[in-house]
Parts: structure tokens; C-alpha cells; sequence
């Protein structure tokens, strides 16, 4: 057998070679599709913010205050909203949100006073004692006093429905849908149930429009009242207007209250704290002169003629 002839070894190793290069090329291949599926993906986008309304973040209508706001929501003639949904209400601000809170407190007498007749009576106090001025203090604490336990009501800071009736306009905060009349939650927090029939027109105020609307609707109740209503009757005022939201009102219709012949009862029914220090802060509100302290009065006159002895 010749030398030159190739060995069986070799024989194979030259016929199965290229099969072999070319399954380990397949093998990995199928590694890498393998490793490559089973590599966690991206993280998934965070959800979109969706708005009170219903619609996403990007896409959420303006606030009623913007200008526009309510247009695509404006009542229909016939008396539904556009997109047969109910206004959006703001929540309500606590019971004394100024906008000023953040404003530095005022250093004059001038500056307490507007304080106050903006109906700011927590700051008002501060500010009045910081500056030294007693009598201040004690009014803007009078007034506190008797509003301490207030919080504006459902109709402060919210959209407001004004329908036009054969009685007049009414004015109140929508209510939940009927298809046969308008429902309002009127001022006075009563529900007012009004067919549709009766209606000669609608309007829907937000922002400013409805803030102005219940300035008017309360300056007209005080000139219902006549001029020389009772102290009782201008405090129910107040506080019906401090419950909308509008204490600039509230402070003058209580001022009213403090000074009239039932100022006193007042004080006495809603005052809490100092109650002496509150009647004088009453009395130089109404400009009253003080009570004379009761060591300092004198003994009324005694009669000079003596008693009889009896017989």
C-alpha cells in the first residue's frame, strides 16, 4: 500500500468539516436570537395625567377662570350643557384665605385698617399689635371673635347658574341634572327645583362673573333690609356673606351689626374669649363712651331725711 494515499482519519475530517464550521455558525446564531429575546425590554411610559374633567394632562381644558372658560360648556337654549356634563367646582378657601397671607404685615394704621375691611382679621390683630396700636387690636379681635367658627360655605369660589324668572333672577349653584327643570342650591342653602318652562334664560358665571354676581345679589338683600335694619338681621347678612367667600361684605354688614341697639346681644350670643375686653372694643366701634369700671361708680344719692319711729 503506497504512502501517498490519504488515511481514513483525514478522509473524514476533510468531508465532514465544512458541515461542522457551518452548524457551529447556526449555533450561534441561535444564541444571540435567544439571549436577545429574552432581554428585559424598555421601561413603559409613565401614564398621562388625566384632569378632573376626563381629558389627559396635555389636552385638559382651561380653568374658569381663563379667558374662554365655559364657552364649550355654555348652557344650550334649551337649557343643557354642551357637553352634557356638570361645571367643575373649585374647592372652597379656609375660612380666612386672603390673598394677601403672603404679603408682608403693614407697619401704619392705615394698613391694619384696610386689613380690616377686607375682612383679614387675624392679620389685622397681628399687624395692630406689632405696631403698638391697642385699640386695633382689640376690634380686629372682636371681629375674629365672632367669626372664629366660619368656613366658607359650598357656593364660595364654585360656578354659579343665574336663570332668569317670572319672579326675578335666581342665583345658586347647579345641582344634579334633571331633564324637566333647573336645580340650584340657592344662597341661603336651600334647593330650588324650577321647571324648564318657567325659564327665559340662563347663564353660567365663573371666576370674576360669579364673584360679582354674588356681590350684587348680597348688596341687594342689604337694601331689602331697608335703612335702619336690625342688628339681628345684618349679622345673618355677614354671615351668609362671609359663607359665600366675599368677607370684604362680611366685615361691613357686621360692622353694621356691632353698632346697632343689638350689638351688645350680639357680642354676648357669639363673642368668645375676653368678653369685657369685647364689649369695649363694641362700644368704641359704635363710638360709645366706655363703661366706667364698676370700683369707680359712685353710690347712688342716699335720702337725707331719717325714718320715722314708728309710733
Amino acid at each position: 500500500m503506497s504512502s501517498d494515499r490519504p488515511s481514513l482519519l483525514a478522509y473524514l475530517s476533510e468531508g465532514f468539516l465544512l458541515p461542522l464550521v457551518g452548524l457551529a455558525v447556526l449555533a450561534g446564531g441561535l444564541v444571540g436570537v435567544v439571549q436577545h429575546l429574552r432581554a428585559p425590554g424598555p421601561p413603559p411610559p409613565p401614564p398621562e395625567r388625566v384632569a378632573d374633567g376626563g381629558a389627559t394632562g396635555a389636552t385638559s381644558s382651561a380653568s374658569a377662570d381663563s379667558p374662554g372658560a365655559g364657552r364649550e360648556n355654555a348652557p344650550r337654549p334649551e337649557g343643557g350643557l354642551a357637553d352634557g356634563t356638570r361645571p367643575q367646582h373649585k374647592p372652597a378657601r379656609p375660612a380666612e384665605a386672603d390673598p394677601g397671607d403672603a404679603e408682608e404685615l403693614p407697619r401704619s394704621r392705615a394698613g391694619v385698617r384696610a386689613l380690616l375691611e377686607r375682612g383679614a382679621f387675624d392679620r389685622a390683630r397681628r399687624a395692630a399689635r406689632a405696631l403698638g396700636a391697642r385699640d386695633l387690636e382689640d376690634e380686629a379681635l372682636l371681629f375674629a371673635s365672632l367669626t372664629a367658627h366660619l368656613s366658607p360655605g359650598p357656593l364660595a369660589g364654585a360656578d354659579l347658574l343665574r336663570l332668569e324668572t317670572p319672579d326675578g333672577p335666581l342665583l345658586g349653584r347647579p345641582g344634579p341634572e334633571d331633564p324637566d327643570a333647573w336645580v340650584l342650591e340657592t344662597l341661603d342653602g336651600d334647593t330650588r327645583r324650577v321647571p324648564r318652562s318657567e325659564v327665559r334664560g340662563s347663564e353660567l358665571l365663573h371666576g370674576e362673573a360669579a364673584r360679582s354676581a354674588l356681590d350684587a345679589e348680597l348688596r341687594r338683600r342689604r337694601e331689602a333690609l331697608g335703612d335702619a335694619p336690625s342688628g339681628l338681621a345684618l349679622h345673618r347678612l355677614a354671615y351668609l356673606a362671609f359663607a359665600c367667600g366675599r368677607r370684604a361684605l362680611g366685615a361691613a354688614f357686621l360692622a353694621d351689626a356691632l353698632r346697632s341697639e343689638e350689638g351688645a346681644i350680639l357680642v354676648d350670643m357669639f363673642g368668645e374669649g375676653d368678653l369685657p375686653r369685647l364689649h369695649a372694643a363694641r362700644r368704641a366701634l359704635a363710638g360709645l363712651p366706655a363703661e366706667e369700671p364698676l370700683a369707680q361708680r359712685s353710690d347712688p344719692p342716699t335720702d337725707p331725711t331719717p325714718p320715722r319711729e314708728p309710733p
